[in-house]
């Protein structure tokens, strides 16, 4: 074998192992990245689990806890009026009229209280009032997880319509979590309104109960109306995100936020399926 034939045949053995070495490498570099996009989409599947689950007991205890608040109110206020509208005010009126108004507060006072010793409403309104820490506590515990699975959201599917979806059930369970304040001011209003119009008299006992009554149930159907209302939100907005995520995990092209060889009409990524959207949408 001649020089340029035995250079020529060792320039071919090298550059036979260049291009296997190359060839393994690409290969191997290949089964990584599959790999990393399945263990990615299992990733993600794992987290929309998650959230699916976590929404189904966020919603579920504080439904359970505001709810609870409800109806302690309800049951303590009830208890309340029933028991204002059992007192004989024949006593008060003669110690008012003979200028004895410390005498006949003390009066109304004294029978007020042991007429609420007397209200199955009153006791089982506190006794349910009683439970609403132990509530508070699982709506903590639950709140932190679904803020945790979030981020998790936040981080396997890092694209601006998903955080801006995020943004949005933020505000929904900020407007979830103030619900407390609101019912309890609904209830103080009611209170509020009895100091102004006390009961002092047989006469209009009838008339004040009915008033009061009616209040109550007005205010008690406002307060569930609000939770339900707040509820429905935080729901149709984690629904929502639920819906980004699955047409991210069933078609990641679809949701790339790619401007590259794009037109108004046909992206190259998206589903020929689709097309028809968004030629209609830029009719």
């Amino acid at each position: 074998m001649d020089d340029a034939n035995s250079s020529w045949y060792y320039f071919s053995l090298l550059l036979a192992a260049i291009l296997g070495a190359f060839a393994t490498g690409l290969f191997k570099f290949y089964i990584e990245w599959w790999k990393d996009k399945q263990l990615k989409k299992a990733r993600q599947i794992q987290v929309h689990s998650n959230l699916l689950g976590c929404k189904q007991a966020i919603l579920q205890y504080y439904n359970t806890y505001l709810g609870a608040i409800i109806s302690s109110e309800d049951l303590i206020l009830n208890g309340y009026i029933f028991a204002m509208a059992r007192i004989d005010y024949t006593e008060y009126n003669r110690l008012f009229e003979l200028r004895k108004k410390d005498d006949a507060n003390q009066y109304t006072n004294r029978e007020l209280r042991d007429s609420l010793r007397e209200s199955y409403d009153l006791r089982e309104g506190l006794s349910l009032r009683n439970r609403i820490p132990e509530l508070e506590l699982l709506i903590g515990k639950t709140s932190e997880r679904l803020w945790v699975i979030i981020g998790r959201v936040k981080t396997l599917f890092p694209n601006s319509k998903v955080t801006n979806q995020i943004k949005k059930i933020e505000d929904a369970m900020g407007g979830l979590e103030g619900s407390n304040n609101f019912i309890g001011k609904l209830f103080i209003e009611i209170f509020d309104k009895m100091k102004k119009k006390p009961l002092t008299s047989n006469e209009n006992r009838g008339s004040w109960y009915v008033e009061f009554d009616g209040t109550r149930k007005e205010k008690v159907s406002q307060a569930r109306s609000e939770v339900e209302t707040k509820t429905n939100n935080v729901k149709f907005e984690i629904d929502k995100l639920l819906h980004i995520l699955e047409d991210e995990i069933n078609n990641p092209k679809f949701n790339r936020e790619c401007i590259l060889f794009c037109s108004s009409y046909i992206c190259p990524l998206k589903p020929s399926s689709l097309e028809g959207i968004n030629k209609k949408a830029n009719k």
